[in-house]
């Protein structure tokens, strides 16, 4: 079977044909991206950037609970002093 031979005035595109009927999903437009050397760059930036917001959300309450007791250390203190009252 023999293949179509290109055009050479046309020039390849990463985009969709102008003729394709309606909107781009999400998954169709991420699927562009990777195929693009900033879009590659961008997925895998915004990646990150979801990872390290995760790793915040679960570690902020461990964070503000260590900081809580360091910043009352000197009412445990007082507390375990023998001549308080």
């Amino acid at each position: 079977m023999a293949r179509p031979v290109p055009d050479p005035t046309e020039q390849a595109s990463f985009l969709p044909a102008a003729g394709s009927a309606g909107p781009a999903s999400l998954g169709g437009l991420i699927g562009l991206a990777l195929r693009r050397p900033g879009g590659r760059r961008s997925v895998s930036l915004f990646t990150a950037l979801l990872l390290v917001a995760g790793v915040g959300m679960f570690a902020f309450p461990a964070v503000t609970d260590l900081w809580g007791s360091y910043q009352q250390r000197h009412v445990r203190d007082q507390l375990a002093d023998p001549t308080f009252a």
